[in-house]
Order: structure tokens, then C-alpha cells, then sequence
């Protein structure tokens, strides 16, 4: 027994030795080919040129095409039968189609004596007025006559003062002259007030930079102090969760600071920064300032003369005698046309007067004409109202489609007594709109006026253009808390959100109803420099960096850049350093080292 013990013993460490040798071998014959096929990898980089493209971020979603116009038909045909129905589920109308025919005999006997009732009145009315446009006729001619001599006294007066008007005008004319040399002195008088204002705001931001400065000496003695207390050796500083406190964890208790001292720098140097955050802030704010008023204060001051300035104030200072002097005799002027106003409004008050008692008898005359036409029109709208009312009826007797668009529901048949209701309901088919619902994942990130690429099987290949409509602000009530994941599975806690898309794109093959495959462009990047996403290389730092390979084919130079809008393989990049056409390094992302995968599989089967 101990002879087969150890003749087994014997046999499995032949074994275990056999195997480690072929391992050993398989080691060098891989390590080679390994070392063959990097040596071939590292005289052929894999590059890709850096090319201008439209980058897009999507959110996908599925929704339902639907009508944008739809329409429920009705009528106030109730109690009449209904003769005919002229169309079928399914039908497709255009505006003016007929839909349903009404028996509507007795609707059309009581349209003729409606219309004849019409006429007999219109003949009736037109006699009364008639005999009323010739009363007014007469007393327009008396008051005419009359009327021509007071006018001419009142065209007498006019002329007068317009006379007095003439000089009035010259005087304002005199006056306007001299206003332009007091806009000339208020024009250079402004220019000399920028001057002074900019240079004012200058003297205060260059005190107000040097206390800046100043205080910045101050401020660096309380910082260091700072940093020596807190900041020093091996001390651990933390800040406190509760109060806020910064405190040596291994010597300060409870928040507290160990010493009345740390609590005094540490409140300096929270005075200290806001004393020294206030102070840039003025001068920022003075700086703004002078920016602001640097274009005025450069065309003043290219513009303004000192000598120039002093002669128009002394041109603007003697006119103002003259001035005075004109203004003097246009008061007077004034005065003068006042009276003859006064004696104008006299003999236009007379001529009024006895126009008004000729008007009186005018007006009288129309008065009667116009009682005459009123009561003509009420007498012919009452017929005219009630032919329209049967007219509209017998109108009704055709129901007419007023859309275009698809029968989808028909609710009569022939034979039926109308009593009322939904007598057929027809959707639009010109234009479409899709619903959606969008979780609450995705919803914030969906604007009004986005656009969307649309998809259906219907419309095969096909890429049909909309935009985003309407995005509801709440959540589909029997959509809270059923919502759908990214994976497509149902959730218990997400919410949907209803959205609408209008189809911008014609095709007739849409159809009410069809399911649509939306991709909502949320984000766009056009005509900007891209590469492979694998092309970027983030540093320890956080930087990214991608490899250039220059034009001798060896040189490798790495550039800084900065990552934008991403897609599925391309990444949008943002360097001054880098230009259409360089061609960057793409690294090669093969498998792990089957070598190892091939010796743990050997010793976990073998138990070496």
C-alpha cells in the first residue's frame, strides 16, 4: 500500500512538471510574438485627422401621431329626420364635402313667404324716405344763401389777423436765429461738464487705488498671522459642522478654539478679507465708471477748446438783450391779435347765431329723414332677420365638412329622428403633431422650439423634420409614479411629462394614430473641430491633453485642450494650438495579457 502511495505521489509531480515546462514554453513563444507584434504596433501609430463636423445631443423618445385640428359636428336641426348620411368611417372629406342630408321640406315653403314679406316692405320704407330727402333739400338752400354774407364778414377779420401773423412769424424767425447760438453754447458747455465729470471720477479712482494698494501691505501682515495660527506645521484644521468654527481637532473641544487668540486672528482675518473684498469692489466700481464715460470724455475732449468755449459764452451772453427785445415785441404783437381775435370771435358768434336757427330747421328736416330711415331699416332687418334664421335652417339642411380631414366616428343613420349630440367627428389629415411623454429625468433639459428628427416605420428611411411645441409644467396624472427608465422597464416612482411636436416635414404616408420615433436635439455644435473620444488623454491633474503626430511621421507633440459637446465616438475640442488637418494619435485599446488568462486556467484545472 505505502509502495502505490508513493508510485502515485511520484506520478503527479511528473505531472505538475510536465505542465510547468509546457507553460514555460508557451511563455517564451507568446513573450516573442508579443514582443513581435509591438514592435510592429510601434512602427505604425494609429492616427486620425482633426476634421470640422456638427456634433448633437439627444434625448430619444417614442410618440403617437395626431391630429392638429379635429372637429365635432353638431346641429340645431333637432327633431328633423335625417334624409341621408353621405359618408363612412374612414372616408376622407375636404372642406365643403357634404356629410348628412335633412329632410327639410316644410323649412323650404316658409323661406319663399319670408322672402316676399321682404320685398313688400322694402317698397313700402323706400316711399317715406323720399318724401323726407326733399324737406331737407328745401331748408339746405335757405340756410345757404343766408349763410354766404356773415361768412364774408368773418373772412374780413381773418385777413386781418393774418396779417399779424406774418409779423409774427418774422419775429420768430429772429428768435430762432438766436436760439442756435444758445445751442451752440449749451452743445460746448456739455463737452466742458464731461470733462470735468470723467476727470473728477479719474482723481477718485487713483486715491481710491492707492488705499487699495495700501491696505494690501496691511492685509498680508494679518494673513501671515493667520497662517501661523491655522495653518502651521502639522496642525489638523477642520471646520466645525454645527457652528462653523475652524478647530484643532486634537486640541480644541467641542468647536471651541483653544485660545482667546485664535479666536481673535481668526476674526481679523475674516474683517481683514471683507475690508479688502469692499476696497476692490470700489475701485472696480469707480474703474466701471471711467470706462463708461472714456467714449464721451475722448470726443469732448478731441473736440473742446478753451478759447473757442470763452467766445461762444461771450456771443451767447450779448444776444441775450436782443432776445429780450424780440420776445418784447412779439408780446405785443400778440396782445394786438388777441383783440382781433376777440372782434373775429364777436361776428363769428353773430353769423353762428343765425346759422343755428337756419341749421335748427335743417336739422329738423334730417331729423324726419332719419326717423324715416331707422324705421325703414327696423322694419327690413326684422324681415331680413327672420328670412336669415329660415335660410340658415334650410343652409343646415346640408351638413358641410368645414375641414379637411379623416371620418372617424359617425353616431346616425338614415332614417333617424335628430335629437340632439355628436352627429360625426372628423380629424384633420393636412397637418400632424406628435404626443409624447418624457421622464422626469430628461424633462428639464426639453425647451419649447427645440428641434426634432422623426422616425416611422411608415415613412421607412426617411427623416422627417419637427420642433417642440408645447412641454407641460406638470407631471401626466396617470403617469405619476409608473414611469419608464432609461432601459425601457417600468418604475413605481418616476413621473412622465407630456410634450408635443409639430411634424414640419410633408408625407402622405402618415397617418393618425402611427407610432413615431422622436430624437430631441437638446444641445448642437456646428461646423467645430472634432476627434475620437479615445484621442483625449486625462492627466492626474485633471487637464486633458491629446498627441500630435507631426509631419516626419515621428515626432509626437502634446497639446492641451479643452473637452465640449460629445457624441457617441467624436468629441468636440477647444485649443488655439490646434487646426483642421493635424493628424492626432487614436491609442490602440486591445484585450489584457492572454498569457496570464492561459497559466491561471492551467493551475486552477491541474491544482498546481
Amino acid at each position: 500500500m505505502e509502495n502505490n502511495k508513493k508510485k502515485k505521489k511520484k506520478s503527479k509531480k511528473k505531472i505538475a512538471i510536465i505542465i510547468l515546462v509546457i507553460i514555460i514554453v508557451l511563455w517564451v513563444v507568446i513573450g516573442n510574438q508579443n514582443k513581435a507584434k509591438k514592435a510592429e504596433l510601434d512602427n505604425k501609430i494609429s492616427t486620425e485627422n482633426i476634421e470640422k463636423r456638427t456634433i448633437v445631443k439627444t434625448i430619444s423618445a417614442s410618440g403617437t401621431i395626431k391630429s392638429t385640428n379635429s372637429k365635432e359636428y353638431t346641429t340645431t336641426l333637432v327633431g328633423k329626420t335625417i334624409k341621408k348620411v353621405n359618408v363612412k368611417v374612414g372616408d376622407r372629406v375636404n372642406v365643403g364635402d357634404s356629410l348628412v342630408t335633412f329632410d327639410i321640406k316644410d323649412l323650404n315653403d316658409s323661406l319663399k313667404v319670408a322672402q316676399d314679406g321682404l320685398n313688400i316692405a322694402r317698397e313700402q320704407t323706400n316711399l317715406g324716405i323720399s318724401a323726407a330727402e326733399k324737406g331737407v333739400n328745401s331748408a339746405t338752400d335757405a340756410r345757404n344763401s343766408q349763410g354766404s354774407s356773415l361768412d364774408n364778414q368773418v373772412n374780413s377779420l381773418s385777413g386781418s389777423i393774418g396779417q399779424i401773423d406774418t409779423q409774427i412769424a418774422e419775429i420768430q424767425k429772429t428768435l430762432a436765429t438766436l436760439s442756435q447760438v444758445e445751442d451752440k453754447y449749451n452743445n460746448i458747455n456739455a463737452s466742458k461738464v464731461i470733462i470735468e465729470n470723467y476727470e473728477s471720477n479719474m482723481t477718485s479712482y487713483n486715491k481710491s487705488l492707492q488705499e487699495l494698494e495700501s491696505y494690501k501691505i496691511s492685509y498680508q501682515e494679518i494673513q501671515n498671522k493667520y497662517n501661523k495660527f491655522f495653518l502651521a506645521g502639522n496642525i489638523t484644521i477642520q471646520l466645525d459642522p454645527v457652528s462653523g468654527m475652524k478647530y484643532d481637532k486634537d486640541k480644541y473641544q467641542d468647536g471651541e478654539y483653544a485660545t482667546t487668540e485664535h479666536r481673535i486672528v481668526d476674526s481679523n482675518f475674516t474683517f481683514a478679507k471683507q475690508n479688502l473684498q469692499n476696497l476692490e469692489n470700489n475701485v472696480a466700481s469707480l474703474k466701471s465708471t471711467i470706462d463708461s464715460l472714456q467714449v464721451q470724455y475722448n470726443t469732448a475732449k478731441a473736440t473742446f477748446n478753451e478759447t473757442e468755449y470763452n467766445q461762444i459764452k461771450e456771443n451767447y451772453q450779448k444776444i441775450q438783450s436782443q432776445k429780450q427785445e424780440a420776445e418784447k415785441m412779439l408780446k405785443e404783437l400778440t396782445s394786438n391779435k388777441s383783440q382781433l381775435n376777440a372782434q373775429y370771435e364777436q361776428a363769428k358768434s353773430t353769423a353762428d347765431s343765425t346759422k343755428k336757427s337756419l341749421d335748427s330747421a335743417v336739422d329738423q328736416a334730417r331729423t324726419s329723414l332719419e326717423n324715416s330711415r331707422l324705421t325703414a331699416k327696423s322694419t327690413i332687418l326684422t324681415q331680413e332677420s327672420q328670412l336669415k334664421t329660415v335660410r340658415e335652417q334650410v343652409e343646415k339642411g346640408t351638413l358641410k365638412s368645414d375641414v379637411a380631414g379623416t371620418v372617424t366616428n359617425i353616431n346616425v343613420k338614415e332614417g333617424d329622428l335628430y335629437q340632439g349630440g355628436t352627429i360625426l367627428k372628423i380629424e384633420g389629415c393636412e397637418t400632424f403633431m406628435i404626443e409624447a411623454q418624457i421622464d422626469e429625468y430628461d424633462i428639464a433639459d426639453v425647451k419649447v422650439g427645440m428641434k426634432v428628427k422623426i422616425k416611422t416605420d411608415a415613412t421607412r428611411e426617411e427623416e422627417l423634420e419637427g420642433k417642440v411645441t408645447f412641454v407641460a409644467p406638470t407631471a401626466t396624472e396617470n403617469m405619476v409614479g409608473n414611469g419608464m427608465s432609461l432601459t425601457g422597464a417600468t418604475t413605481s416612482s418616476g413621473a412622465t411629462y407630456k410634450i408635443e411636436i409639430s411634424v414640419d416635414s410633408v408625407n402622405d404616408r402618415l397617418r393618425i394614430g402611427m407610432n413615431a420615433k422622436l430624437s430631441i436635439i437638446t444641445e448642437e455644435a456646428a461646423n467645430t473641430l472634432t476627434i475620437p473620444y479615445d484621442a483625449i488623454e486625462t492627466k492626474e491633474d485633471g487637464k486633458n491633453v491629446i498627441k500630435i503626430l507631426e509631419e516626419d511621421g515621428t515626432t509626437q507633440t502634446e497639446i492641451e485642450v479643452t473637452k465640449g459637446l460629445e457624441s457617441d465616438y467624436y468629441t468636440e475640442i477647444k485649443s488655439d494650438k490646434v487646426k483642421e488637418g493635424m493628424k492626432v494619435i487614436v491609442p490602440d485599446t486591445g484585450s489584457g495579457d492572454a498569457m496570464n488568462t492561459l497559466i491561471n486556467s492551467m493551475q486552477a484545472s491541474t491544482g498546481i
